[in-house]
């Protein structure tokens, strides 16, 4: 019999050789762990770490995207590499989607450990390491460092182990997403629920009782399932936030059960199925109490799940025969309850490990109790179908203009503000909202633009201002900055990451600024130019006005600072200017394209700042030539800065007898050439 490829590999591959790193680069969302990792099962769970670091102990290729092992009592253990690509040092997150009884996470450099974490089901929420619904494990990692992970899993439960590989950037856009998705599903559940019991007091049909009852119990099967039981409801009490899971899909059926009872007439249409609801009525109140009493986990979780089977195909059978007998509402019954049995099989078939933890086994539940619901509704309530319809379309209009609310707002209120500030949405925000953050400020304007706009008509002058920023909004955006308020003709951008990022921002700009004026050139129009000014500083970042009018806006000199340097560009003939603060905190490849202009004490500050200019958005050769004269021309401004006017002013002559088009070079020959010139004082317009 001839082995699989795979297997033969696996099988030949030494215990010592890991896959390859899973990566974290600059642009990537969440690695699946799975394919670059390695397991090996531990079926006393007696091994340590030391144990299984021996040579003689064989990991295995996992082969798998997401690994899952079904209800087994082996420990296993994980083991991969992490590697950082990225230039800056970070915190990795790695995340498990999945309720495992223990977990043991070491991570070692140079068979060392470095960072050690313990979490698991009955650990509260506040001694994670990470304090989320989910299992977070933060990993630090500095530039181009790569380090070993060894991970420990035990559960009586299902062994579902999804793990991936996150930055914490990418993690927080997804866990946005999803936290919006749960918030879907868990109001329509309430929703449902909310609506049924108005209806049962107003007609009082116990079927509608039932009915709430029920899906009260899918409610919270999935809040366990997903985190939320753990984090949100029952924090108070592990042993309830790990029992309550199979308690309550044993309590959904019970209610399923007398539901499907009453809704379908049983006792009356369908004789002898009657007594087989009755009996299995009797299974899960009794499975409620093994669960509550017997303190056994796994075996608790897979009664229920055998319940759940039972229940649904039960049910399903009974759908059918009412719907053969000409019993009209049980066609919505049928339709919810196929669409329940490809939800349940899919999730039970999943934690018995006869179908791969991924996408579609995961989130399968979701969709197949929301429809279940939906349509269990629909049967219930056909004698208001009418009225039903009504509220959906109302219902859907009203989610339909609150995305448009939504959407009208973040383009004037961006949504990485309301990030900064904790707020998930624009109704969260209140008077008084702040924050003080460290971020780097860029301000651009259009030199002259009172002298441009002059020989525009008004309806020029905006068509003119919205094709620029048109073009200036993708460059901020794409480098991870966010435009905070436009102010005429200039653009006020923060950047609440690297100070790389507002540089390469202003460079971006500086290109498209030059794309868009050849395309004026084409079109007899007079070029545009632009300064930009960039700090870096503490600023506070909230909102301000009253109850009835406020806004967004940044308060701190670094704006202050940003703005004036912005200024400065026209003297010194600069098309973007840096601080030392933004200078010192760049990488070393943009500091190769810059130059030191000298100090300079701006208008509102006492204390001098020394600036530097950024030549790498210029056009050959004039960046060549900066290039070249770079070393003279900061020996010159080295010397004036020390008083020696004479050297400087032969230094500043060699840099323009090859570059003569350096405005700043020609800035200071000319201060030093009209005297009185004041060597012991700061001035803005010659240091």
């Amino acid at each position: 019999m001839r082995l699989p490829v795979v297997f033969l590999i696996a099988l030949l591959l030494p215990a010592g050789v890991l896959a390859e790193p899973v990566r974290l680069t600059t642009d990537s969302d969440g690695q699946l762990i799975g394919p670059l990792s390695e397991y090996l099962e531990d079926p006393g769970g007696s091994l340590s770490l030391n144990d299984v670091q021996i040579e003689n102990v064989v990991f295995r290729p996992t082969a798998m995207q997401r690994p899952g092992f079904g209800y087994t009592p082996s420990a296993y253990w994980f083991r991969f590499d992490v590697q950082n690509d990225r230039r800056t040092s970070t915190v990795a997150l790695i995340e498990l989607v999945s309720l495992i009884d223990s977990i043991r996470v070491f991570v070692l450099k140079e068979n060392r450990v470095v960072q050690e974490f313990e979490a698991g089901r009955w650990l509260p929420m506040e001694k994670r390491a990470w304090p989320h619904r989910n299992f977070l494990f933060p990993i630090r990692l500095e530039s181009q460092e790569q380090v070993t992970v060894y991970m420990r899993f035990q559960s009586q439960g299902s062994l579902l182990l999804p793990l991936t590989l996150w930055s914490q950037e990418a993690f927080a856009r997804k866990d946005h997403v999803e936290q919006f998705v749960f918030g879907i599903y868990f109001g329509i559940i309430f929703v449902m629920a909310a609506y049924n019991l108005f209806l049962f007091w107003s007609v009082r049909d116990l079927s509608y009782l039932y009915y709430v009852l029920y899906i009260a119990g899918f409610g919270l099967i999935f809040a366990g399932v997903w985190g939320f039981g753990h984090e949100l409801l029952w924090n108070w009490n592990m042993w309830w936030a790990n029992y309550s899971l199979p308690f309550f899909i044993a309590f959904s059926c019970f209610w399923m059960l007398l539901f499907t009872m009453r809704f379908l007439n049983t006792r009356q249409i369908m004789g002898y199925v009657d007594y087989g609801f009755r009996a299995l009525a009797v299974v899960a109140g009794l499975t409620m109490l093994f669960v509550l009493f017997s303190g056994m986990y796994g075996a608790g979780v897979r009664a229920a799940l055998y319940l759940a089977l039972a229940t649904t195909a039960l049910v399903l059978a009974s759908s059918i025969i009412a719907l053969v007998r000409g019993y009209r509402p049980a066609r919505y019954f049928l339709l919810a309850f196929v669409a329940l049995l490809v939800a349940t099989v899919v999730v039970v078939f999943r934690n018995l490990a006869l179908l791969p933890y991924n996408w579609f086994t995961n989130y399968s539940t979701l969709a197949g109790s929301a429809a279940e619901v939906v349509l269990l509704s629909l049967a219930l309530g056909d004698r208001i179908n009418t009225l039903r319809r009504e509220r959906d379309l109302l219902q859907q209009q009203a989610l339909e203009q609150e995305r448009r609310l939504a959407d009208s707002f973040a383009r004037f209120v961006p949504r990485e503000f309301l990030n900064l500030l904790g707020k998930q949405d624009i109704t969260q925000i209140e008077l008084g909202d702040q924050i003080q953050r460290s971020m780097t400020v860029l301000f651009s304007d259009i030199r002259s633009f009172t002298t441009l706009s002059e020989s525009m008509s008004p309806a020029e002058n905006f068509n003119f201002l919205n094709a620029y920023l048109k073009r200036m909004g993708p460059c901020i955006r794409s480098n991870g900055g966010f435009i905070d308020k436009y102010i005429g003709d200039a653009i006020m951008a923060l950047f609440p990451g690297p100070a790389d990022d507002a540089l390469r921002a202003a460079i971006a700009m500086e290109a498209s600024l030059a794309e868009y004026n050849q395309h004026r050139q084409n079109s007899n129009y007079a070029p545009v130019e632009i300064g930009i000014g960039i700090h870096t500083g503490t600023l506070m970042l909230g909102t301000i006005g009253t109850e009835l009018r406020m806004q967004g806006t940044v308060i701190s000199d670094a704006v202050n600072l940003g703005s004036r340097l912005e200024g400065l560009t026209q003297p010194y003939g600069a098309r973007i200017l840096v601080s030392e603060e933004t200078y010192g905190r760049l990488s070393p490849e943009l500091q190769s394209g810059m130059r030191y202009l000298g100090r300079v004490t701006v208008k509102g500050k006492r204390k001098a700042v020394d600036i530097y200019e950024c030549f790498i958005s210029r056009a050959e050769p004039a960046r060549r030539l900066r290039q070249s004269t770079l070393a003279q021309f900061e020996t010159a401004v080295a010397h004036l800065l020390a008083g020696r006017v004479e050297t400087a002013r032969q230094g500043f002559e060699a840099v323009l007898a090859l570059d003569p088009e350096d405005r700043a070079a020609r800035h200071y020959l000319e201060r030093i050439l009209s005297p009185p010139i004041d060597t012991g004082r700061t001035s803005p317009d010659l240091l």
